[in-house]
């Protein structure tokens, strides 16, 4: 399955009817003043409590103490001058992994699958941008360019607007790539291939994971790798990727309504469907399958299948 992707990357020919809209990506002048105070690039008293109690009250349904807390941080497009209208208040709750459990991998997928959880079920927004929650481990190394501490009130990473630089050519060749990719997954779900096209979904989902997380870890918020991420899910593919994973996984698993699925002592002129033909049996017809008689009198228990 990856030779077949490695081969569609490199024999990529570009579709001119595909569009990569960048319009949203540029460097502003100042940071965003809805969220920061001017002058001295601090937060305003009244979002900074208010993103703590969002964090408090997040931990309280998990059952879990804020004690836990290392540091809350906000960082993204936001913390930067590369915010936009689709930018989020990304706030990362610091905590030491190894205090909640020694199995470190399990206290990951936990609050991973919480804030995922937390962050559908909730809509909240600071000044019109949405509140986006995540755990990270505090010894993981703080890789934006952004990072502003929350509860300490100051920057631990201030942005610099001189080192503000997108190199919009190979983002757009880089995200048009991996669109063209996600259309092939597309085009194995439509003519009924499900399996591949399960297989290439999730292929393409942590190839994409895996590619922006190098990019940050390396250059950073400004990475080309970062930026195509961005501008996939600004133009809806990373939405398109996820549906094609879900409906053709459904798609996959399901057995179609009349689809025969043959088992012992099955009447070849009258086909059962079901998943689990046993469970369509009566009483009678279990019995029979076992070599049972059914009782003639209706008071008298039939003999137990074993």
């Amino acid at each position: 399955m990856k030779s077949i992707f490695e081969n569609w990357r490199k024999n990529i020919v570009e579709d001119t009817s595909k569009k990569v809209d960048l319009s949203s990506f540029k460097i502003q002048d100042d940071l965003n003043r809805e969220i920061w105070d001017k002058g001295e690039d601090k937060l305003p008293e009244k979002i900074r409590l208010r993103l703590i109690k969002i964090a408090e009250d997040f931990f309280d349904e998990l059952g879990l103490p804020s004690a836990y807390f290392k540091d809350l941080t906000i960082t993204g497009s936001l913390a930067n001058y590369n915010w936009s209208i689709y930018s989020d208040v990304d706030l990362h709750i610091m905590v030491d992994f190894r205090e909640v459990d020694h199995d470190v991998d399990m206290v990951k997928e936990f609050f991973n699958a919480r804030k995922a959880l937390w962050n559908i079920k909730h809509d909240i927004k600071i000044r019109g941008f949405e509140v986006e929650i995540y755990v990270q481990d505090a010894i993981e190394p703080h890789v934006s360019t952004g990072v502003y501490s929350v509860l300490n009130s100051d920057w631990i990473t201030t942005p610099k607007k001189a080192d503000a630089e997108i190199d919009f050519e190979n983002v757009k060749k880089k995200a048009m790539s991996l669109m063209d990719q996600i259309d092939r997954a597309q085009k194995l779900y439509d003519e009924g291939k499900y399996e591949q096209a399960v297989e290439a979904a999730q292929y393409l989902r942590k190839r994409i994971k895996k590619f922006r997380s190098v990019g940050l870890e390396d250059v950073g918020e400004y990475s080309i790798e970062n930026i195509a991420f961005k501008a996939l899910r600004r133009n809806k593919y990373l939405l398109k990727l996820s549906q094609i994973n879900h409906d053709a996984y459904d798609k996959k698993m399901s057995i179609k309504e009349g689809e025969v699925v043959k088992f012992p002592g099955e009447d070849p002129l009258k086909p059962r469907k079901s998943y689990d033909p046993i469970s369509y049996l009566d009483n009678k017809e279990l019995l029979a399958l076992a070599g049972k008689q059914f009782p003639p009198d209706p008071s008298v228990a039939p003999p137990k299948i074993k």
